[in-house]
């Protein structure tokens, strides 16, 4: 039995949940990178590694539809992506499950499944078991936790203006991939430049990655990886504004509990019928669904009703009036259909298996008592989003693009269609939470006329330094804090011996033995690495400031601030 809320949250307006969501994500950004100390690992996710020897680069096209991008792929716009794939596999036709959207999709993608019973269904909702009620802002921190913590600062290259730090990412990818077996690259400023600016500006943004992917490759030209990009949802462009929120709660009256596009749940699953069929009958809704027993998800729309049922052999679709799917016409005749046959029946249509995205949707105890379905051409009152939204059943929403390409992907083995939460653990079979089998990070020496330098790693993100030069000694234990594609951040603690002034001058054998506290920054531009130190004792403070380029076999040269040229080797 649901538990009873207040009032105040039977809406949620999104003109306050939306306008909050820009300023949610810089604030998980940075605080997951710079808290979680042990950047890019999830301790209670156990580890495995890449079933195939070669790593794996995933980059994730946040919100392009297969038919947003085919254009500028067809067309030649996009040629850099064409010369990579041209050995590989595209796929024009990967369904993403409803509700389309990255807080809904990327759990179950990661995950690999399409079940919804512990994945978030909106960015708002209820689970009608226990009666908890998960708010917008929990849902973000929960999608942020989730991904990568190098790629958390990615959310902040999506603001108009600043992707080029995502081009800058790519430089360094090496680095990753060095590190991990499967790198996850997040390329978010599609999603904000559909929402803001439409279709136009959304695919500028895909040919801007495109001419970086040019840089990528030329990057780490001869290396051996695998390269997938997919996108997780589509785009629609929308006519006319409706706001569901208002017209569920006002169908629901005083019984709802909660009304969050696209679930109204209420404090009586009885009336879920007269709801909906009220909710059809809107210009606000397209389509509104409830359950009707064990097995029985029944649809109202301004047609007629839809009925989907389940039994051992699958999903059947019957209608009563119109075909508002087209399905009759492809030869369908209300047999039960797998998930997989109702994907290659449908997924070329405007509609791609529909009774299975909303079966499977509504088997959540997440989802609403009434799940509500609104189509282009219209869209969610929504200030952050005027002109592009991802919220129904059509292929706009979600029928997206993949490409394959690698040494460990075997394309002939890959359907021309399939369930994007797949992709992951049945097309790719890999673990994307997977460590490398790198237990260690590389070991520098370095030398010069005037010092000698060595930093030893015994395990990941761990560094013993040992530096000697006229100015004294020390030796520091480092540990890293924060990792992004761009740069590093290292605290330690150690020993140090300092010559003073005095000391130098007076040619003495030097100061005592002190405690020391060190700080280091690196900022990673390809091979070109600008590197800041800061250690602390009771005699000073002492900073350093160098660039070292390193080159393909190890050899290294660092020019340290002001005027001292070392060389080194890593391994």
């Amino acid at each position: 039995m649901l538990v009873s809320y207040p009032a105040s949250i039977v809406r949620r307006s999104r003109f306050s949940t939306n306008s909050r969501a820009v300023a949610l994500v810089l604030v998980c950004a940075f605080m997951w990178s710079a808290f979680w100390p042990a950047a890019g690992v999830a301790a209670t996710v156990p580890r495995e590694a890449v079933k195939n020897g070669s790593p794996y680069l995933v980059i994730h096209l946040d919100a392009v539809s297969s038919e947003t991008f085919f254009e500028l792929y067809d067309s030649g716009c996009l040629p850099n992506i064409e010369a990579v794939f041209r050995n590989g596999k595209v796929i024009r036709q990967a369904v993403s499950p409803f509700c389309p959207g990255t807080e809904t999709l990327y759990l179950r993608l990661v995950n690999g499944n399409g079940r919804f019973d512990t994945c978030p269904t909106a960015w708002e909702y209820i689970d009608r078991i226990t009666g908890s009620h998960t708010t917008h802002a929990e849902t973000t921190i929960h999608l942020f936790s989730s991904m990568p913590r190098y790629a958390l600062t990615q959310a902040i290259h999506a603001l108009p203006g600043l992707e080029w730090l995502s081009g800058w990412s790519l430089l360094n990818m090496g680095r990753l991939m060095r590190d991990y077996d499967v790198v996850q690259f997040f390329w978010f400023a599609t999603d904000v430049r559909g929402h803001m600016f439409g279709k136009q500006s959304q695919q500028a943004s895909v040919m801007q990655l495109d001419r970086f992917i040019r840089n990528l490759t030329r990057q780490i030209e001869g290396e051996q990886f695998n390269l997938v990009i997919y996108s997780d949802h589509g785009m629609s462009d929308f006519q006319r504004i409706v706001d569901p929120d208002r017209a569920m709660a006002e169908a629901a009256a005083g019984d709802a509990l909660l009304c969050y596009y696209p679930n109204l749940y209420l404090r009586d699953p009885a009336y879920a019928e007269q709801v909906a069929t009220e909710l059809a009958g809107s210009d606000q809704i397209d389509f509104a669904f409830y359950r009707s027993g064990p097995g029985l998800v029944v649809g109202v729309h301004s047609g007629g009703r839809l009925l989907f049922s389940m039994s051992p052999a699958g999903i059947a679709y019957r209608f009563e009036g119109s075909d508002p799917f087209g399905y009759s016409d492809l030869g369908y005749t209300g047999e039960p259909l797998s998930d997989q046959s109702w994907l290659d029946l449908t997924a070329s249509t405007r509609y791609p298996a529909v009774p299975v995205q909303i079966f499977r949707y509504m088997e959540s105890p997440l989802s609403g008592d009434v799940v509500v379905v609104i189509d282009p051409p219209k869209g969610l009152l929504t200030p952050g989003c005027p002109v592009g939204c991802h919220t129904g059943l059509t292929d706009s929403a979600v029928a997206v693009p993949v490409l394959l390409v690698g040494p460990d992907i075997d394309c002939m083995d890959i359907s021309d269609q399939f369930w994007l939460h797949t992709l992951y653990r049945d097309i790719l079979q890999i673990n994307p939470r997977g460590l490398s089998s790198e237990d260690r990070e590389p070991h520098y020496a370095t030398a010069s006329p005037r010092s000698v330098s060595l930093a030893v790693s015994p395990a990941r993100q761990l560094y013993v330094r040992a530096n000697i030069d006229d100015g004294g000694w020390g030796v520091l234990g480092e540990a890293s804090v924060i990792r992004t594609f761009n740069l590093r951040a290292w605290i330690g603690a150690g020993i140090a011996a300092r010559r003073t002034l005095e000391d130098t001058t007076a040619k003495t054998a030097g100061s005592s033995i002190q405690a020391a506290l060190s700080a280091r920054a690196e900022v990673f531009l390809g091979p070109l690495v600008l590197e800041w130190q800061n250690t602390l004792a009771s005699a000073g403070r002492c900073s350093r400031v160098s660039i070292r380029y390193e080159f393909e076999g190890g050899s290294l040269i660092e020019w340290v601030h002001p005027t001292q040229l070392r060389v080194g080797i890593m391994w």
